[in-house]
């Protein structure tokens, strides 16, 4: 990672968060911690002994630092990122305890979105947080708002098929079976939003990596996304299989969601959806676990893993 060319690039970029800040030489900014994600390298540096700032880099299938900034792909996305920050604190501001990350600037020259840093801890890896129901109440909230400020129209969607795309045939059926023909609210919605992106700040919550999507989608298939992530919460720990998550914590975000469109419908359609998405996660990982050698790894998935995605499907989301 800390080839000569990324140290060179790293040291451009604190030359010019110096420029920004107007920072004497005497404090220069340092680099603090790098973190490589599937989809951006997010560098942390202090600004001051009172303040550090993200520098967020999309990384869209490049394995490079230097590469990134010069992707067509990384670039368009990472504008667009910083588009729809900049929309987002403009006309999402008035819920009181919900924040959106507010970006600072964009550096162009290295594709790079600026924000401050926020002292916090991530929701998901403490569900026990005393307002957690408050909280997902809220943020469901927010996100009927943010589809409603997007605007939207409703299709009438007969079948489940285009709605199926990479799920393995045996999971399509359980989900074409269960479907249920209706109106479906379609519009701009957002990229990856999840539980993962959720910052606690004492009473006030963080939204982070608020992407909005190119493309029309269902805004149900935001709400989905969003009740999978808290089921799959423990994905990738030795809790997961063991410990269970509280309905109760889906119904909060739920009813946050649905508090001024109450509809049976609108809360089904939106687990059906949340299954969609563990189903998806199913298919990814099914590849995954066959093309690898790990004997150990492949039991433990056939044996435990797989089957607990199963039954939360089962029990939770289409019972």
């Amino acid at each position: 990672m800390f080839n000569k060319t990324n140290k060179t690039l790293i040291n451009d970029i604190t030359v010019e968060l110096n420029k920004l800040f107007s920072l004497e030489s005497v404090n220069l900014t340092r680099l603090i911690n790098i973190e490589i994600r599937h989809n951006s390298f997010i560098l942390l540096f202090e600004i001051s002994k009172k303040q550090n700032v993200y520098v967020k880099i999309i990384n869209d299938k490049t394995s490079s630092l230097s590469k990134a900034i010069k992707n067509h792909d990384s670039i368009s996305k990472g504008l667009h990122e910083y588009n729809s920050l900049l929309w987002i604190n403009k006309n999402l501001n008035f819920l009181t305890n919900i924040n959106t990350i507010e970006p600072i600037t964009y550096l162009s020259k290295f594709n790079a979105i600026v924000t401050k840093e926020i002292i916090s801890f991530q929701l998901y890896k403490n569900l026990h947080y005393q307002n957690i129901e408050t909280t997902l109440f809220s943020i469901g909230s927010w996100l009927y708002e943010f589809h409603q400020k997007q605007g939207y129209e409703y299709t009438f969607v007969s079948q489940a098929d285009s709605l199926l795309e990479q799920i393995d045939i045996e999971y399509k059926e359980i989900l074409q079976g269960s479907y249920t023909p209706q109106n479906i609210s379609f519009g701009i919605g957002l990229n990856n939003f999840d539980i993962r992106d959720v910052l606690i700040n004492k009473n006030d919550v963080y939204l982070l990596d608020l992407n909005t999507t190119h493309e029309i989608v269902p805004h149900l298939q935001d709400v989905g996304r969003f009740l999978a992530s808290l089921e799959l919460a423990y994905w990738g720990t030795a809790k997961f299989g063991i410990k269970t998550v509280p309905k109760s914590l889906a119904n909060a975000f739920l009813d946050g969601y649905c508090y001024q469109q109450k509809s049976k419908d609108l809360r089904k359609t939106a687990n059906w959806f949340a299954a969609r998405y563990i189903f998806k996660h199913i298919t990814r990982n099914n590849k995954r676990i066959n093309d690898t050698n790990k004997i150990y790894l492949k039991g433990y998935y056939q044996l435990f893993a797989k089957p607990d995605l199963e039954k939360i499907v089962q029990n939770k989301l289409l019972p």
